[in-house]
């Protein structure tokens, strides 16, 4: 063969310019061009890995993608799984109409929420009932209906009061800290879309009341007129955010938390590259201790430039603690858990598969933790409440609490307790995926010291 090429080589050497370049032309597409240097077995060894490799791919699209567009898929239906609580505190027409408003829907069209109403005695106070949504979380949304609200109403009707504010009567209190997108398409939205679709015919009843009422009275229809909003659409409601949402939270709680373990990843790779130049003069128990180790070193300025990262972004790490200071360190710290466990889980896999493996489980490790946090859980199929026991769901939650005071101060011990049930059993088991890798090497330095050897005998002898 290699005869053949420099006989090629010195043929084309006697020829002028143009014949030169069509002889060179010629050669280099000639199959027996190619057959000599062997690069048709080169072809074969390629095309194979690549075709099983595309093959994979096509299988996994089928398999991994669909779990993130299912978590997307029918959500109104899961809509009555927002329950709801409704407080009425005037027992009469206003009252009434909006209480069998709301609590119909309980059997009409989807989306819509769960609806039970509560004793306005037992919860006497405003803060009483929004405490069950905020920290408590025990509601999605809750409504109330003023006072005696209808009374006050035929009151500024016959003094003219021109202080009436019909957003009065009816308030919507909600929590979009708990899923922005989540409270408005499906909790606020459809609720706002009621009332404006059936509130004008209670309006239209009120007004009409009034006016027959006062047929024979001039002087109170002037009076009235002296505040028209008595008259025209009197009632209507008002949306409370217990806790709005920022809309740059998105980028820490959702596809930051991706860039975060592709970070974590490229660490990982470096690491497994180069391991080698250390361990190979260390016993196992050293190998252990530096495999856990340094993760764990390197995991702290991560989670440190993740919490800086978004001070530039004005997020109100003082919103559930006394200082801002110390949110910063409750973030700072909860964050460098997750990190761990991110750099113990890809170092203990990557330690099992090789790095040939490893982008199967890491794509497929995003997606099952990327489908729980865009939206509540709660919101999406069964299937999906797995993302309970997720890092994703867990930090997205203990974020939530720290910059928006969202849920109860307990609560956090309740992710990071996931959390580190992630990072013990991590521990417990990462040992023996090193022992197993730590083995593997150690023998096959050992064959190829053997090789050597003999090699070297045989040259000698």
């Amino acid at each position: 063969m290699e005869e053949g090429t420099k006989a090629d080589r010195n043929a084309g050497l006697d020829l002028d310019e143009p014949a030169k370049k069509k002889w060179y032309y010629k050669v280099l597409f000639s199959r027996d061009w190619f057959e000599r240097r062997g690069i048709l077995p080169v072809y074969k060894d390629y095309v194979f890995p690549m075709t099983l490799i595309a093959f994979v791919s096509y299988l996994l699209c089928w398999i991994l993608l669909p779990i993130f567009w299912g978590s997307t898929f029918k959500s109104e239906e899961s809509s009555v799984h927002f329950n709801g609580i409704l407080v009425n505190r005037d027992p009469d027409v206003i009252g009434n109409y909006v209480t069998k408003l709301v609590l119909d829907t309980n059997h009409g069209p989807l989306p819509h929420n769960t609806w039970s109403e509560i004793d306005p005695k037992e919860y006497q106070t405003t803060d009483d009932m929004t405490y069950l949504l905020e920290p408590k979380q025990s509601y999605w949304v809750a409504l109330e209906i003023r006072e005696g609200a209808t009374d006050a109403l035929r009151e500024a009707q016959a003094n003219g009061d021109t202080s009436w504010d019909p957003q009065s009567v009816i308030s919507i209190y909600y929590s979009s800290s708990r899923g922005s997108a989540t409270v408005s398409n499906w909790i606020v939205g459809p609720l706002e879309k009621l009332f404006k679709q059936h509130l004008p015919q209670l309006n239209f009843q009120l007004s009409s009341d009034f006016i027959s009422k006062n047929a024979e009275n001039p002087s109170a229809l002037q009076t009235a007129t002296q505040a028209p909003q008595t008259l025209v659409d009197p009632v209507s409601y008002k949306p409370v955010d217990l806790r709005p949402w920022l809309s740059v939270a998105s980028a820490p709680t959702a596809i930051g938390l991706v860039f975060l373990v592709i970070l974590t990843f490229q660490f990982v790779l470096a690491e497994y590259r180069h391991r080698d130049i250390l361990e190979h003069f260390f016993c196992l128990k050293h190998v252990i201790i530096a495999r856990i180790f340094v993760p764990s070193l390197a995991a702290l300025p991560v989670a440190l430039m993740y919490a800086l990262l978004n001070t530039a972004y004005e997020l109100p790490y003082g919103a559930a603690f006394d200082t801002y200071g110390e949110g910063f360190v409750v973030f700072w710290l909860c964050t460098y858990c997750a990190v761990i466990v991110f750099f113990w889980t890809l170092n203990s896999v990557i330690t099992v598969i090789t790095p040939r493996f490893i982008v199967i489980f890491f794509v497929t490790f995003l997606i099952t933790n990327v489908s729980t946090v865009h939206d509540p859980v709660q919101s999406m199929n069964p299937f999906y409440f797995y993302g309970y026991m997720m890092p994703f769901y867990n930090l997205r939650q203990i974020y939530a609490y720290i910059w928006f005071d969202s849920g109860e101060r307990n609560e956090i011990l309740k992710h990071m307790g996931v959390i580190w049930a992630w990072a013990a059993v991590l521990l417990l088991t990462y040992p023996f995926s090193i022992w197993f890798d730590y083995r593997r090497r150690h023998e096959k330095s050992i064959w190829s010291d053997e090789e050597a050897a003999s090699a070297y005998h045989d040259q000698n002898t």
